[in-house]
């Protein structure tokens, strides 16, 4: 029984020790106690610099971006005691924990909402309300941006893996590859920690544009359609920050409330689109009138002005709710027609290349069946021509000799003329299909050498595709500047065909094997003219010293003759071999078309509009809601004191 205690106190010590040790480590006890923790991070620091650097680095370090409730659009129980128990929350509530921890040491800082714009968001699809927060802290007598969120880690929305991959490949794409799966990714860092206001607006911008550290007011016309982060990045580097911030001070010695109240008031200043600003400041107005109203309301229920003012504030909530309500529809429907004008211009994009691989792979195919039918005709007329020369050389052997009785000297010398004029002819075709084979080695090397570089481009084609793949899967779409440099700077398919000209060689390469036939062809040709003609010989003189010289040299020549085109289609066959290995690795299309099919359905799925929408809905019914049921009884308290007063 002595064991069970001890075991719980060692537990403990090494929990303790575990959680004492450096900011590498999770502070594991007094997980809701931020002043505990505040104190921990900084002991040892010396400075309000140093001590706002160790904050940050343990929050990017040890608190995690919750990727599901943001695609749900989840974003209450962001207080900072629900962030450090469960270690995972929104960017409100890395905000939230940030602004407490440095409270607890002394250093000022307050939380800023506003709008982003980066390359893997797109904030021109979503710019009607704010969708993420921040930090203002002051350390060295200045106010420094700190964004705890974007320093953790990004959110990827799909997988895509080995495992997946294999599976996929095993069940014939029945298991998709890629899974759309909106998850964190961690990666810490402190780049935004301290960055000045010109870098910073470049992918931030406050809702309340008097927080904007420039002495000009840059609003949501300059920021929302792509011109802040890629366009106006270059004028707002170079815009200097005012030397003081002095509104940055009042606004931390506001209250929760006031700042919200302030945020709300100027909201609709910065971005004509974002009603819910005014709708929540005249909600926090009649909050705090209403409780007034509830604290004295026999006092003030006598009071018609103060009664009319509880109706006039609660008619101006529900109007720009209903406002906002109806901006909330715009966006909707603007953010489903650009999701499927974005889908659209995918799948055009991608089907062209597609098209162009199929053909590719047509194309190849075809090659390979003129090279197979031109093989095919190599072995034919190999046999056929062995049947031919060894019948012309039978016929030559087996034929009777009848010389003539009187000699007809004149036609036999023409006859032995032409036998001549045959052999010079012979010896200049064989001269041919030797420099036609030189031609046809030479140009083969030069179709390898367009097949590698054919190869080459299918490979920059799939890799090309593949990241695409992989700004789609972080959520870089059509809209966006990368992937159209993307598309813009990659060779288009009709460019490297006009520059490759890999048909062309191929069919070139198969002419000059159809000129290797004919010149084979005419050497049988010929050889047939010799034979006929030294029968003529033979028919025409007694002269058989001269006659049996020609047969002998007939013989060689016939003899020469096949030896010539068998070894010439001997390496028609050899070179036709040579050209269908070659041809197999033209177009090794499978991966492109497997990457170009991939990226062509990946595409971030309605439901994300849909779960934001109903999140601002549900925000404008519960305002509306408050606003409907204090003008109800106002308006009932305002009619009774009416009636009080008629009766009177």
């Amino acid at each position: 029984m002595t064991r069970w205690p001890l075991s719980i106190i060692l537990t403990c010590l090494c929990f303790f020790a575990y959680g004492q040790v450096n900011l590498k480590r999770p502070y594991l006890l007094n997980r809701g106690n931020t002043r505990a923790l505040s104190h921990h991070l900084t002991k040892n620091c010396s400075n309000d610099s140093q001590r706002v650097a160790n904050i940050h680095y343990w929050i990017t370090h040890h608190i995690k971006y919750d990727a599901k409730r943001y695609v749900r659009w989840k974003t209450n129980n962001q207080e900072t005691s629900n962030v450090l128990r469960r270690r995972k929350t929104l960017c409100t509530g890395y905000s939230n924990l940030f602004h407490d921890l440095c409270t607890h040491i002394g250093v000022k800082s307050v939380v800023v909402h506003g709008y982003t714009k980066n390359t893997m968001v797109d904030a021109c699809d979503t710019f009607y309300l704010p969708d993420h927060s921040w930090n203002l802290v002051k350390y060295n007598n200045r106010w420094h941006n700190a964004d705890n969120t974007w320093d953790a880690g990004y959110v990827e929305y799909y997988k895509m893996g080995p495992i997946r991959s294999l599976f996929s490949r095993i069940t014939f794409r029945l298991v998709k590859p890629i899974k759309y799966k909106p998850h964190f990714v961690k990666a810490p860092m402190n780049y935004y920690l301290g960055l000045p206001s010109n870098n910073f607006t470049v992918n931030h911008l406050a809702v309340n544009p008097l927080l904007q550290d420039f002495s000009t007011t840059f609003y949501s016309s300059d920021f929302e359609s792509d011109s802040a982060f890629y366009y106006q990045q270059g004028m707002l580097q170079r815009t200097q920050p005012i030397s003081g911030h002095d509104f940055a001070d009042l606004y931390y010695s506001f209250e929760r409330t006031e700042q919200s109240k302030s945020d709300g008031w100027h909201a609709a200043n910065l971005n004509p689109k974002n009603q819910y600003g005014l709708a929540h400041y005249y909600s926090l107005e009649l909050r705090d009138h209403w409780k007034d109203f509830v604290e004295d309301q026999k006092e003030h229920a006598k009071d018609s002005v103060v009664l009319k003012k509880l109706i006039r504030m609660s008619d101006s909530v529900a109007h720009f709710c209903r406002l906002n309500d109806s901006l909330l529809w715009e966006e909707y429907l603007d953010l489903r027609a650009k999701h499927r004008d974005k889908r659209r211009i995918q799948r055009a994009y991608t089907g062209s290349y597609e098209t162009y691989l199929k053909r590719k792979e047509r194309r190849r195919s075809m090659t390979n069946d003129r090279i197979l039918r031109k093989k095919n005709l190599t072995k034919r007329r190999k046999a056929s021509n062995e049947k031919r020369y060894s019948a012309l050389l039978w016929r030559h052997m087996t034929s009777s000799v009848r010389w003539p009785k009187k000699a007809r000297e004149t036609r036999a010398d023409l006859a032995v003329e032409q036998f001549n004029a045959y052999a010079d002819s012979l010896k200049d075709v064989r001269t041919q299909m030797m420099g036609l084979r030189q031609r046809i080695l030479s140009w083969s090397d030069t179709v390898s050498a367009h097949t590698n570089q054919q190869a080459q481009y299918i490979h920059s084609v799939a890799g090309h595709f593949n990241g695409l793949l992989f700004m789609r899967i972080r959520m870089v779409d059509d809209y966006d500047l990368p992937i159209q440099k993307e598309k813009s700077g990659f060779i288009h398919h009709s460019i490297s065909d006009s520059v490759i000209r890999l048909d062309f060689h191929y069919k070139t390469s198969l002419k000059m094997f159809d000129s290797l036939y004919k010149l084979g062809r005419q050497n049988y040709r010929f050889v047939r003219k010799q034979y006929t003609t030294l029968k003529k010989v033979k028919r025409s003189t007694h002269r058989r010293t001269m006659y049996f010289a020609l047969v002998d040299q007939f013989r060689k020549s016939l003899q020469k003759g096949k030896s010539t085109e068998k070894e010439a289609l001997d390496f028609s066959r050899r070179e036709l071999k040579r050209l269908k290995r070659i041809n197999r690795h033209s177009a090794p299309t499978k991966r492109a078309k497997s990457y170009a099919a991939s990226e062509k359905r990946v595409g971030q799925p309605a439901s994300f509009y849909k779960f934001k929408r109903k999140k601002l809905r549900r925000d404008n019914q519960q305002l509306s809601r408050f606003a409907r049921r204090v003008h109800n009884k106002s308006s009932s308290h305002l009619l009774r004191l009416r009636l009080e007063k008629s009766l009177k």
